[in-house]
Parts: structure tokens; C-alpha cells; sequence
């Protein structure tokens, strides 16, 4: 058995409805999930456990939502999340 982890980079970008910046992006701390990977040993087929689910976005939600409140003063378009995975 053995372990496969992927993180991923969170990015939001605030722009203005008229296209103009609104503020600085946010990018999040990134956070990493992993799994477990059980290969068979005689037909090398794999099993794929679930993703870890002990690390979420929930800190990265309460900065946007604050980021957002100070913003409400013209239409703001969040462009909600660039995901990279690694």
C-alpha cells in the first residue's frame, strides 16, 4: 500500500464589474490531500482510497468573505477560484 498526495493552490482575483482591479489577489496557503493506493499483486490493479478530507477552505472563505465586505461599494465580480494542482 502506499500514499498519493496532491495539493492544490487557491488564487481569487476581485475585479470590478468595468474590468478594473479591485483588490490584490488572494492567494491561499495550499493545502495537501492525500490518499491511499492498494496495487494488487498479482493482475497490478489499483484501489484508490478516498481523499483525505481533514483540510478545507475554510479559512481561505472567511478572508475572501471579509475582503468582499470591504468591496460592496460598486458591482464586484469575484472571479471565484484558480485551482493549480500539483
Amino acid at each position: 500500500m502506499t500514499t498519493e498526495s496532491k495539493t492544490v493552490n487557491e488564487t481569487i482575483h476581485y475585479v470590478y464589474t468595468d474590468g478594473t482591479i479591485a483588490h490584490d489577489d488572494y492567494v491561499a496557503q495550499p493545502i495537501t490531500f492525500t490518499r491511499t493506493v492498494s496495487t494488487d499483486a498479482v493482475t497490478g490493479e489499483k484501489t484508490y482510497g478516498g481523499w483525505s478530507a481533514a483540510q478545507q477552505f475554510d479559512q481561505q472563505l472567511r478572508a475572501t468573505h471579509q475582503i468582499r465586505a470591504k468591496l460592496v461599494r460598486r458591482p464586484l465580480l469575484v472571479i471565484p477560484v484558480t485551482l493549480n494542482l500539483r
